[in-house]
């Protein structure tokens, strides 16, 4: 005589639920904390500077003008944390006081020209920008044309 099979409970189903929800989500398309988010080299709502720099604001929709990267770097960087600084066709990664290891770890990375795999990569006058921007918040506490925090 066999047993009938054991039920699992409410709590057990909900578990195996949301395993295989992550298992599917990582099967079916990459996780933006491992591929990156989308981050503008300087923010859609400030057209005028892409006008001031460009001339006009029609490239501001193009790969040039941002990179992916990981949700907390892509947060330090809107935050003027860090920034890349360009010396010939290498960019290297600039924190401002890094408070984290992975922060400090970082800091001075020299980023190829080979690592844009698929485009030319970022803008250096909208990054030239940025890398100044992030200077002025650091000696003033808050970036030109930007409201304070």
């Amino acid at each position: 005589m066999t047993l009938p099979p054991r039920r699992a409970s409410p709590r057990q189903r909900q578990r195996q639920n949301q395993k295989a929800q992550a298992k599917y989500r990582r099967k079916r398309r990459p996780s933006c904390d491992r591929l990156g988010q989308p981050c503008d080299s300087i923010s859609k709502s400030r057209p005028d500077v892409y006008e001031e720099l460009q001339g006009h604001s029609n490239d501001m929709f193009y790969s040039s003008s941002g990179m992916l990267l990981v949700k907390t770097l892509h947060h330090a960087y809107d935050a003027l944390k860090w920034s890349l600084y360009r010396k010939g066709d290498t960019y290297y990664v600039h924190f401002f006081n890094p408070e984290d290891i992975t922060y400090k770890r970082l800091n001075g990375k020299a980023i190829p020209p080979s690592r844009f795999r698929y485009h030319e990569g970022p803008d250096p006058v909208l990054v030239a920008w940025h890398y100044r921007q992030t200077i002025r918040a650091r000696i003033r506490g808050f970036s030109v044309g930007m409201k304070r925090r």
